[in-house]
Order: C-alpha cells, then sequence, then structure tokens
C-alpha cells in the first residue's frame, strides 16, 4: 500500500480468488439424493425483500429525499418480514422455520451472533484509521498489528470445537463473547501512541473470543436443525453475521463521527482519539449488556422447560 496505494489491496485478491476457483475443481462430487421437499420460492423472494430492504435503510442512501427513501425502506422491509413470518408458518417446507425461535435459548443466541458480530466489526472498521492516524505506524507495521486480530480469530476457531466437545456450545459462545468484551475494552483505553506489542494484543484477545464464538455458535445451529437443513442451517449464521456487520457499518460509523464532533466542539485537541475511545467503550459496554440479557433469557427458557 505504501508503495502502489490503496488499490493494490484489490489486485493481490486477484490470484488468491483464481487459486480457489482452480481447487474448487478438486472437490469430490457428492451423490445426488432424490427429494420430495418443494423449494420456497415465494420465501425465498419475501426473504431477500426484507433483508435487502432493511440493510438498505441502514446504510443511510445519500439522495435528495433521503429521509423519505429510508422511511420507505424500513416500512417496506418490515410489511415483507411480517408477510415472510406469516408465509413461512403455513409453508409444508419453509426456509426456515420460525418455530424454532419460540425457544428463547436459541433465539438468545442467534441474537448474541448479531451483536458480536456488530460489536467485533468496529475493529475493522474503526482501528486502521486509528494505526494509520492517531498511532502514526507505518502501513507495513499497521498491517502486521491489525493482523494479529485475524490471527487470533484462527486460534480460537481452531481451539473451539474442542471446548465445544467438553464444555458444550453454548458455554463456550458465551466465553467468547466475554472475551471480545475484554478485548475490546482495552482498545477503548489506547492512547495516542501505544505500543505495537500492546495493541497486537488487545486486537488478539479480541479476534479470540470471536473466533470462539463464531464456532460454538455455528455448530449450535447446526445440532439444533434437523440434517436435511444443513443449508439453512449455515444461511442463518450467515444472515446474522450479515446484520451485525451492516449495522456497525451504518451505526458505529455515525456514532464515532457524533463523539469526535461533539468532542471538538468541547474544545479538546484530540477529538478524533476521545471519538474512539468512547466508540470502543460504548460498544464494549452495550455487548457487556447484551450479554447479560441474552444469558438472562436463556436460562429463563431452561427454568421453565419441564423436567
Amino acid at each position: 500500500v505504501q508503495s502502489y496505494g490503496w488499490r493494490v489491496v484489490f489486485w493481490a485478491r486477484l490470484p488468491l480468488v483464481l487459486g480457489g476457483l482452480a481447487l474448487a475443481w478438486l472437490i469430490p462430487a457428492m451423490p445426488r439424493v432424490s427429494t420430495q421437499r418443494r423449494y420456497d420460492w415465494t420465501g425465498a423472494l419475501l426473504l431477500v425483500a426484507w433483508l435487502g430492504a432493511l440493510l438498505l435503510a441502514a446504510a443511510r442512501p445519500e439522495m435528495e429525499y433521503a429521509a423519505a427513501a429510508t422511511g420507505a425502506l424500513l416500512v417496506g422491509g418490515l410489511i415483507c418480514f411480517a408477510a415472510f413470518l406469516v408465509h413461512e408458518s403455513r409453508h409444508a417446507d419453509p426456509i426456515i422455520r420460525p418455530s424454532l425461535f419460540q425457544d428463547r435459548a436459541f433465539l438468545a443466541l442467534n441474537l448474541a451472533s448479531i451483536a458480536v458480530n456488530l460489536a467485533g466489526f468496529a475493529v475493522m472498521l474503526l482501528v486502521p484509521f486509528h494505526l494509520a492516524g492517531s498511532s502514526g505506524l507505518a502501513p507495513a507495521l499497521g498491517g502486521l498489528v491489525l493482523g494479529c486480530n485475524a490471527t487470533g480469530v484462527i486460534v480460537g476457531s481452531l481451539a473451539a470445537g474442542k471446548l465445544a466437545a467438553r464444555f458444550g456450545q453454548t458455554p463456550i459462545a458465551y466465553l467468547g463473547t466475554a472475551i471480545s468484551i475484554v478485548g475490546l475494552s482495552l482498545v477503548a483505553s489506547w492512547t495516542a501512541h501505544p505500543g505495537p506489542v500492546h495493541m497486537a494484543a488487545c486486537l488478539g484477545l479480541q479476534g479470540l473470543g470471536l473466533g470462539l464464538f463464531q464456532v460454538a455458535y455455528s455448530d449450535r445451529v447446526l445440532a439444533t436443525l434437523p440434517q436435511s437443513d444443513r443449508g439453512v442451517a449455515g444461511s442463518l449464521t450467515l444472515v446474522t453475521r450479515t446484520l451485525g456487520v451492516i449495522g456497525a457499518a451504518s451505526g458505529l460509523t455515525a456514532l464515532n463521527h457524533a463523539l469526535a464532533t461533539s468532542a471538538a466542539s468541547a474544545g479538546k485537541t484530540d477529538a478524533v482519539l476521545v471519538g474512539f475511545q468512547q466508540t470502543f467503550a460504548m460498544v464494549a459496554c452495550g455487548l457487556g449488556l447484551g450479554l447479560c440479557l441474552i444469558v438472562t433469557m436463556a436460562a429463563i427458557s431452561r427454568w421453565r422447560k419441564p423436567a
């Protein structure tokens, strides 16, 4: 990036994609299995409609009538969501059964996925600006520091399977959330010039929690749905992740800008740093509160189940 500019990031990914495409041809073919299930085309279209409308509304379109467009997208998305729930509850082979979410523990875990991905995306969204701006790191060193977050995700993912087999998927998912909260709190404490090793450790810890959560959550969803709905399970994990990431991309950007502007209006010379610190502090506190509520929901669900 320092030598060729930001465009090289995208050119560097091209050989990786081509390599993946070449390796895809080596995947063994699966035997065809006949099925009498009907594909739920109406449910698929309604899913795309409400999810797309809500995500576009969260992006706050920049146009002459932005407020009216956002309102229309929200109303249209909610109408399509209601129609989706009604249709799925009546269809013989729905894309996903709404009755699954009557289990408060399962609902809580999916809400946790949205919250964890929303909070976790703050790292990829805001930290690069801090590394290049306030900390003044060179792009190569900043990239290594940021890469520690991904390394933490890999380590957490590798450990999650063994830990979940011993302690259960849900406890490991909540443990990952708690570790992520600690990592985000440490990022909120960064000064203008924290040491690279300190920053790398904080980001690695947050990534470790995220990796633990993602694998444990995915395994829990796969275990809940029948084997014939494995595709649905994979899609559900992706939908909750997407909702979290899009919510972060729109909401956290606005929050960080508002906090930095408020600090500048108060006469603080380090307004950008203050906005960064306050954003991560609020994200960590919000995720901590969400974890408490979600664990409470799950506990109530288990308590109400008959022995």
